[in-house]
C-alpha cells in the first residue's frame, strides 16, 4: 500500500507545489518538450544504456566492486555488535566511491547511472508490488485502512506545510517536499522516481536528490536501526 500510495501522490504533491507558487528551477537542466516526453522513458533509458555500453561494463564492474565491498563491510559490522540493514554496507561503499571520484568527472558514467536509477527504481516498485498479497490482509481491512489513510493525510500535510517551508519554499524544496512524502509513504525509490518525473516535466536540479538521497536511504536507515536496537533493549531489560 506505501508504495502504491506514495507513488500516486508523492510527484503530484510536488507539481501542485510549483504550479501553486509560480516556482521555477534556477540553473537547472531544461525540462523535457512535449515531443520528447512523448516518447517511452523506458525506451530512452534503453537506448541510453545501449549507446554507453563501454561505460555500462565499467558501471557494472563498479557496482560489482560495491556489492562485494559492502558485504564484507556489513560483516565487519555485525561482528562487532552493529545491527544494520545488509544493503547499508554497499550503500556507504558506494557513496565514499562516488563522492571520492567527483573531482575527476565522468560525464559519459554520469549520464549512465542516471538512465540505470530510473531502470532499478521501476523494478524494484514492480517486483515489490508483483509479490505484495492484499488478499492476505483482508481480516484486517478496515482498521488497517484506517490506519494508512491517517499516515496518507498526515505524511502529506507534513511534507507540504512543514518540509516545504523548512527547505525554504523554493523550486528545490518542492522536489524536497515531494521526495520526503515519497518515502514516508513507501520508500525511497517511490522518492527518487517523483522527483525524476517532475524533473522531466519542470526542471532537474540535483541537490534535493542528494538530501533525499541521504536521509531516506542513508541517515534514515541509520536511524531506524538505532531505534530498534534501542527499543528492544528497553523492552527486554
Amino acid at each position: 500500500f506505501g508504495l502504491l500510495i506514495g507513488g500516486v501522490v508523492a510527484g503530484p504533491l510536488g507539481s501542485w507545489l510549483i504550479r501553486r507558487d509560480e516556482l521555477h528551477a534556477v540553473g537547472s537542466e531544461a525540462p523535457e518538450t512535449a515531443d520528447t516526453r512523448r516518447e517511452e522513458s523506458l525506451l530512452r533509458d534503453l537506448s541510453a544504456i545501449g549507446e554507453h555500453w563501454r561505460a555500462g561494463l565499467l558501471l557494472l564492474l563498479i557496482l560489482t566492486v560495491c556489492f562485494k565491498a559492502g558485504a564484507w563491510l556489513s560483516y565487519g559490522l555485525s561482528q562487532i555488535g552493529l545491527v544494520f540493514p545488509v544493503y547499508m554496507g554497499s550503500m556507504i561503499v558506494g557513496a565514499a566511491l562516488r563522492n571520492g571520484t567527483a573531482p575527476v568527472g565522468l560525464p559519459d558514467l554520469d549520464r549512465l547511472l542516471q538512465s540505470v536509477r530510473s531502470l532499478c527504481i521501476g523494478m524494484f516498485l514492480v517486483l515489490a508490488l508483483m509479490k505484495t498479497s492484499f488478499s492476505a490482509l483482508a481480516g484486517v481491512a478496515l482498521p488497517m485502512l484506517a490506519i494508512l489513510l491517517a499516515q496518507v493525510l498526515l505524511a502529506t500535510a507534513f511534507a507540504a506545510w512543514v518540509t516545504y517551508r523548512v527547505s525554504g519554499r523554493d523550486y528545490a524544496a518542492a522536489m524536497v517536499a515531494a521526495g520526503h512524502c515519497g518515502f514516508a509513504l513507501g520508500a525511497t525509490p517511490n522518492a527518487l522516481a517523483a522527483m525524476e518525473a517532475i524533473s522531466r516535466r519542470h526542471g532537474r536540479v540535483f541537490r534535493p536528490f542528494l538530501a533525499v538521497s541521504l536521509a531516506g536511504g542513508f541517515f534514515l536507515d541509520f536511524a531506524n536501526a538505532l531505534v530498534i536496537i534501542v527499543a528492544v533493549n528497553w523492552i527486554l531489560l
